[in-house]
């Protein structure tokens, strides 16, 4: 009963799980080497280095959080049914086209559909992304995502309904063709199509240490770096530093971010600065409220969006 009111909290579980061990083996490997005694405060502060009763970003993320466990997945909704419907105008215009011989599904096509539906959702976020920060009206949105001063497993889900919709249709518009050829070829259904592509995306989560990514813990992949945006490389996305400002746009691969040239490798101990930049504390707390959160972010992208308009009118006047 529990899993189906929060379908997200085998999710929620392993990121705090990963989260707490990774702070735990921080706290080791610093004891050891600085000979310190154990604590337990100053354990609990390597895992936690924030105040969880009075922060109100970290509420602000909790509140968010809840709020999409339960309404997620009509968010997810319209880009699947783009992708869906995309895919079967393909599949059946092909069809018309060309007669291929009926043939059972190859094995060995399976990984090949995945990564192909993968890598086409990866380019597609990198994308949206890289938009979210050029285009005022969606940065209006995006700002939500990088208000906070602290990360958390919270904060991989702070994101405007309105951007998750916009992301999914985007990913419909890039993936859909290629879904339905790949149905063509290989006689295989939209929702196999899907299927293999979450689960590619869930492997590249795991490996890309997902749950690490909004943590304060610098881990890198070394040269590695080259192919999957490690949590180092998503860290330094939420800083407010100017080196720092519109890199590492990828959600697990970075090698669209190297192709495009807005890849950013941090150094180990390199200063990072979690915010916005340009913005104090009293500003980033308006974000910190469900005003904040989801009303306020549409009415500043849709007064910019309105600016715009009258601008392309009164220049053609």
């Amino acid at each position: 009963m529990i899993t189906r009111l929060f379908p997200h909290i085998p999710q929620f579980l392993v990121a705090w799980g990963v989260f707490v061990a990774c702070g735990l083996i921080y706290y080791v490997i610093r004891q050891v080497r600085s000979g310190a005694r154990f604590s337990l405060k100053s354990l609990y502060h390597q895992i936690i280095p924030f105040d969880v009763r009075s922060e109100r970003s970290f509420h602000a993320d909790m509140k968010v959080y809840a709020i999409d466990s339960f309404t997620g997945v009509l968010f997810a909704a319209p880009g699947l049914l783009l992708t869906g419907a995309i895919g079967l105008a393909v599949y059946r215009r092909m069809s018309d086209l060309v007669a291929l011989p009926t043939a059972s599904f190859p094995l060995v096509a399976a990984p090949a559909c995945a990564m192909i539906m993968f890598v086409l959702a990866e380019l597609s976020d990198w994308f949206f992304h890289y938009l979210e920060h050029k285009v005022p009206e969606l940065w209006e949105l995006h700002k939500l995502h990088h208000a906070v001063e602290l990360l958390n497993p919270f904060t991989a889900r702070r994101l405007h309904p309105v951007s998750l919709i916009l992301n999914g249709l985007a990913r419909g518009l890039i993936s859909g063709v290629p879904a339905g050829l790949l149905m063509f070829i290989f006689g295989i259904t939209i929702a196999e199509i899907l299927a293999l592509s979450l689960v590619a995306s869930k492997i590249f989560s795991v490996t890309s240490l997902n749950p690490l990514k909004h943590s304060h813990h610098p881990i890198s992949f070394g040269p590695f770096d080259r192919l999957l945006i490690s949590p180092h490389m998503h860290q330094a996305h939420h800083s407010r530093l100017d080196a720092h400002i519109d890199k590492n746009f990828g959600t697990n691969l970075a090698v669209f971010d190297w192709l495009f040239g807005t890849a950013h490798q941090p150094q180990p101990g390199e200063l990072i600065e979690f915010g916005l930049s340009g913005y104090d504390s009293t500003h980033l707390e308006e974000y910190f409220s469900l005003r904040g959160a989801y009303l306020q972010p549409l009415i500043n992208s849709a007064a910019l969006f309105q600016r715009r308009m009258a601008s392309r009118r009164y220049s053609r006047s």
